[in-house]
């Protein structure tokens, strides 16, 4: 039980950052189409495995979502799916 909590806080942590900085993106004028907010998302996401920027129990997570992106074509809008994983994740916290 510790651990699914500690997978959902982590999970919500990753999805809140990576939805917080495709918004600081947009907000530059970065982010202008889909095709340059998944080419964003795919170096974000780059960035944050290189790195080693969140647990190793989310490297899994990366892994697929960055397949999601590249199997999704360059038109795919991501963005719906990511906020709808942070939902579902913020829902599992308050419920637990």
């Amino acid at each position: 039980m510790k651990m699914a909590i500690m997978h959902i806080e982590q999970r919500l942590h990753f999805y809140f950052c990576i939805l917080v900085a495709l918004g600081i993106s947009r907000h530059r004028g970065r982010c202008t189409s889909l095709r340059h907010k998944n080419t964003f998302l795919l170096k974000w996401l780059r960035n944050a495995q290189d790195k080693h920027l969140f647990s190793g129990e989310i490297a899994s997570e990366i892994e697929w979502l960055r397949a999601k992106l590249l199997h999704g074509g360059p038109d795919m809008d991501a963005e719906p799916m990511l906020h709808f994983i942070y939902t579902t994740a913020r829902t599992a916290q308050i419920f637990r």
